[in-house]
């Protein structure tokens, strides 16, 4: 049985009060993250952030719920949407599928050697310090996507 997103029925009821205390406090641990050193929890961290907001825009503008998806499964979702605007379809293809790329090789190839890439261990992890700066990035323009979704709804069901 797939996990169901719990789903904000007010502005500050118990859900979004919750939703928003994880994001925030998320968010944070990540910058916190990387300023120790700790690269591979912030990239996890984010993973799910961005993971978060992806499952809930697809979920307004494909008007099902989608549920806990692998970042994987969420790119393909909203490469097939015929709803999902421009501008955030963009963001997903030339942003998002290259980050997701290298969050896979920072949490599941990090002693890994290619052939022709050789590194140490050093090279490789600091490499994920700007992974991190692409991911924090992301995350807010996927925010700005949500509110401007979740704006456009408002102001549907004023008129």
């Amino acid at each position: 049985m797939a996990k169901e997103r719990a789903l904000r029925q007010e502005p500050n009821d118990e859900v979004g009060m919750n939703k928003y205390e994880l994001i925030s406090t998320a968010y944070n641990r990540v910058k916190n993250c990387k300023e120790e050193g700790y690269y591979l929890e912030a990239i996890t961290i984010l993973e799910s952030l961005i993971g978060d907001r992806m499952e809930a825009i697809l979920s307004d503008t494909e008007g099902v719920h989608i549920g806990f998806q692998t970042l994987e499964r969420l790119i393909k979702i909203a490469k097939r949407s015929e709803v999902v605007e421009e501008e955030m379809m963009q963001m997903v293809i030339n942003e998002l599928t290259p980050w997701k790329d290298k969050r896979n090789q920072a949490l599941h190839e990090m002693v890994k050697l290619q052939a022709d890439e050789l590194h140490d261990w050093n090279s490789r992890y600091d490499s994920f310090n700007l992974a991190i700066d692409e991911g924090l990035e992301i995350f807010k323009q996927l925010n700005k996507f949500r509110k401007r979704i979740l704006n456009s709804k408002k102001k549907q069901e004023r008129d």
